[in-house]
Order: C-alpha cells, then sequence, then structure tokens
C-alpha cells in the first residue's frame, strides 16, 4: 500500500505538468468522411419475413447531404422523425421481398427521397445510400 501512494506521490508532478499541454495540442475532433454538407445515419434495420418461418434482417446504412445551410441546422431535429419515416418506407417494400427477390437500390433510394422530403416539407437534402445488406 505504502508503495502505490509513493508512485502516485512521485508521479502526480509529472502528469499535472503534461495533462494540459497534451490538451492543447490535442487536434479538433473532425467529422467523420463525407465532408461538411454530410449528415451521417445511423443503419436502418427491418424485418423480413420467409415463407419457411424463418426471417431475415435488411440492414441500410446511409447519410444525408445537405448543401443549404439553414436546412443543415434543421436536420438533426428532424433525425427522429426521418428515421422513423425510412422504417416505415423500408419495412412495407421488406414484406414484399421474397427469397429469391433481388434488392432494387433505385427503388430504395426514391422511397427514402420521398420519405425525406415529406418530413423536411422541402427538397435541399440528398440521400445517399452506403452499404445494403439482407442477412
Amino acid at each position: 500500500m505504502k508503495r502505490r501512494a509513493l508512485i502516485s506521490a512521485l508521479l502526480f508532478p509529472v502528469f499535472a505538468s503534461v495533462a494540459p499541454q497534451a490538451l492543447a495540442s490535442a487536434p479538433k475532433e473532425k467529422k467523420k468522411g463525407g465532408g461538411p454538407s454530410f449528415t451521417q445515419l445511423t443503419p436502418i434495420s427491418v424485418f423480413i419475413p420467409r415463407r419457411d418461418g424463418r426471417h431475415s434482417t435488411m440492414t441500410i446504412e446511409m447519410g444525408l447531404d445537405v448543401k443549404d445551410p439553414k436546412l443543415a441546422e434543421l436536420v438533426p431535429a428532424y433525425i427522429p422523425r426521418l428515421r422513423d419515416a425510412y422504417v416505415s418506407r423500408i419495412q412495407s417494400y421488406g414484406l414484399r421481398l421474397r427469397e429469391n427477390s433481388l434488392v432494387d437500390p433505385g427503388f430504395i433510394t426514391r422511397e427514402l427521397q420521398a420519405a425525406t422530403d415529406q418530413v423536411l416539407k422541402r427538397s435541399g437534402a440528398t440521400v445517399l445510400l452506403g452499404t445494403m445488406m439482407i442477412n
């Protein structure tokens, strides 16, 4: 026990003098990819039933590219409503898929773009799809 107290007493001044310098020189947090107008959304997952009783999950990674600065300020406040609209549109599409069906990225993009314009009540935010997978 005395060794721990001695070590911490000796090392405290060293760490106390290094910590402020390390914090001051730390780089500012950068936004992850896509540039300043891009907003990454958390992946959307929906349930896809099968005829044999099992199920699959469709996961879509996506983001919004908003060039208008006024609209870009509003997007974070609308994210819960956007996610709800996305899930409902993709879920209805997923319920129509069968085991041998191919996923149509064009249709999914059009549906998500329509949902975005409907929730935001104007156009100006472009839906960009990342990864789509069915597991």
